[in-house]
């Protein structure tokens, strides 16, 4: 493989995972042309059209989505391993924007608040309200980080964590 279509491994993988052009790009620090470009480089390169329109947004063909399944998990090792972070709670300067059901805010926000504002003061946390329905729509648009209650089925595109909130403790350290 040559140097250049690594780099369009990264650009694919960000496209992906954004399923937008323009998001990726901010996501990449690249211009949208520039990521455009490479997206016509990838078509010459693998062969396929690998993104088609669809709205505001872009789907992956059938070629594209196989192939994201094949690299996604080498990409993230490859990530981490040039480029560890790990997340640090107290020095984190993050907003998580999470799609939650209003039963949930109910059960568990105030006490979520709580802990958060105390062991990690730079992170912000924003519900966005979702119905079942939408869950999986939220997610793939990127409006959300994570989505909190009860999801339906989902694609094997995000990860899924199930838990019964009566396992889930949420108090307060002395």
């Amino acid at each position: 493989m040559r140097p250049q279509e690594l780099n369009l491994l990264m650009v694919f993988d960000a496209i992906m995972t954004e399923r937008s052009i323009t998001r990726a790009a901010k996501r990449l620090s690249m211009t949208q042309p520039a990521v455009s470009n490479s997206v016509s480089r990838m078509r010459a390169a693998w062969k396929d059209e690998l993104f088609v329109k669809d709205g505001r947004n872009i789907q992956p063909t059938l070629h594209a989505q196989n192939l994201w399944n094949q690299i996604r998990v080498p990409l993230i090792s490859l990530t981490e391993a040039i480029d560890p972070k790990s997340f640090d709670p107290a020095t984190a300067k993050r907003t998580f924007r999470i799609a939650v059901s209003d039963i949930i805010v109910d059960m568990v926000w105030a006490e979520l608040r709580s802990i958060i504002e105390k062991h990690a003061p730079g992170v912000n946390i924003h519900a966005v309200p979702y119905t079942i329905i939408n869950t999986e729509q939220v997610l793939e648009d990127a409006e959300v980080d994570i989505v909190l209650g009860n999801s339906g089925v989902i694609s094997n595109t995000f990860r899924a964590e199930f838990f019964i909130f009566s396992d889930l403790c949420l108090c307060n350290e002395s």
